[in-house]
């Protein structure tokens, strides 16, 4: 099963997420749905929280909504992280070809390099236009139709509306060339960079996330648990506090506990960020992620997997996203309008152009020129893997903080008082000075 619930939340991982139009779209969908309350998609780490009424409302029910949107379900992160790299390996290789065609159409017609007549350079400029419309900008394409299909409008649908109605004014030129100009390479160079920036999307959004993933590469995979007198390796979510577990030297510790036998030297820097080595001994209380330099131990175990050091950081991290502070929230408010708003512009335009020129190919040009500036990915992308990597590097320097709400005060923060000596350290040692 792809989700879990707890009460009357349903909690689903997807694959494909771009930007704050992605989230909008799963949370329009979604929230249409009879019997959801409410919904919360976080965009860096893909998770979708659904509050709804049980009874009304299945997993499969916002599994095949999520889905009928274009976007993929996944049951793991493994699964997610699999399927996000594949998806940008894809996205990245269709962007390339893209924008390498859109150049090669530009040096052939617009600039005319070759000295090819007039209609030869639109028919070839024009086929350029269908192979990346149709083929190398198929997702693009699918995603479209997807989201029109539940009334959504989100960046994909404002970009094929002007790619297409590019296409459609260089249709326009073939047939009447003196009333309309070849808007093919347009077409071509919109869908080639909407792909191209689609993957540096991805790839952002990738090392926001990656923060929580070297976090989460601390927690040990299995441990090796104490059960009828013989060790056995279980995976560290099986293993129940009360439970001993044995620690080898050069073994990362897998789970919090507290030592009954042995003694050892600990590696914490993980975890307090000291590059000295901590020593426990009987009753000493050890942190899971934390490496076991040279000591054998047994360490009864105080906390699941799940309560532990590490993944309470992980939780503390991901409310970054969760918890959207102002300037988040306005700019959802923002996202679920622009759509519709840069397609009232649209018409307005093309009417208010058709009565002051009375030329209609002209208040055409200026709507399909309305729809392809109010391309909107950059705006919905910026704020939220803006908060996601200011954590991401805050954790990597060890600092952790509760909200992103924190980051848009610090703007306005002039004095910063710190409660004791030695809470601004390097975590290393260094050499200040060589005394002969």
């Amino acid at each position: 099963m792809a989700s879990t619930t707890s009460g009357n939340l349903i909690h689903v991982k997807a694959s494909g997420l771009m930007c704050s139009f992605c989230t909008m779209s799963v949370e329009k969908a979604l929230g249409r749905v009879p019997g959801v309350n409410s919904v919360q998609v976080n965009l860096v780490h893909g998770i979708i929280l659904v509050d709804a009424d049980r009874k009304r409302v299945s997993e499969q029910d916002v599994t095949r909504k999520v889905e009928e949107l274009g976007y993929t379900v996944v049951a793991t992160e493994a699964q997610q992280y699999s399927t996000d790299e594949a998806l940008f390996a894809t996205i990245k290789k269709r962007g390339v070809l893209g924008v390498s065609l859109a150049l090669a159409d530009t040096l052939f017609d617009p600039l005319n390099l070759f000295g090819v007549p007039d209609h030869v350079r639109t028919v070839v400029s024009g086929l350029v236009a269908a192979v990346v419309l149709l083929w190398i900008g198929y997702p693009i394409l699918r995603k479209t139709l997807m989201a029109v299909g539940q009334r959504v409008i989100n960046a994909n649908v404002l970009l094929s509306s002007g790619a297409w109605g590019a296409f459609a004014v260089g249709v326009g030129h073939l047939i009447a060339p003196a009333a309309w100009p070849n808007f093919f390479p347009v077409a071509t160079w919109l869908m080639g960079l909407h792909l191209f920036f689609g993957a540096l999307k991805l790839g952002t959004r990738k090392r926001a996330a990656e923060s929580v993933r070297r976090l989460l590469s601390l927690q040990a995979q299995e441990a090796r648990v104490v059960r009828g007198g013989a060790e056995v390796e279980v995976p560290v979510a099986e293993v129940r506090p009360g439970e001993t577990i044995v620690i080898r030297p050069g073994e990362r510790v897998p789970l919090d506990g507290i030592i009954r036998d042995g003694a050892s030297s600990f590696d914490m820097s993980a975890v307090t960020g000291e590059s000295a080595p901590a020593y426990r001994e009987t009753g000493g209380e050890v942190v899971g992620g934390t490496m076991n330099l040279d000591g054998f131990v047994r360490v009864e175990v105080t906390r699941p997997a799940s309560e532990g050091f590490v993944a309470q950081v992980v939780k503390l991290m991901r409310q970054i996203e969760e918890r959207k502070p102002p300037i988040q929230l306005l700019m959802d408010r923002l996202m679920n309008y622009y759509g519709p708003v840069v397609y009232v512009l649209a018409v307005l335009a093309f009417f208010g152009w058709l009565v002051y020129s009375r030329d209609v190919s002209r208040a055409a040009l200026v709507a399909i020129s309305v729809v392809i500036l109010g391309y909107p990915c950059a705006l919905g992308l910026t704020t939220p893997l803006i908060l996601a990597i200011g954590g991401g590097h805050g954790i990597a320097r060890g600092l952790l903080v509760r909200a992103g709400e924190f980051f848009q005060a610090l703007a306005e923060t002039d004095v910063v008082v710190f409660d004791k000596t030695g809470t601004l350290t390097y975590g290393r040692p260094t050499v200040t000075e060589v005394i002969p």
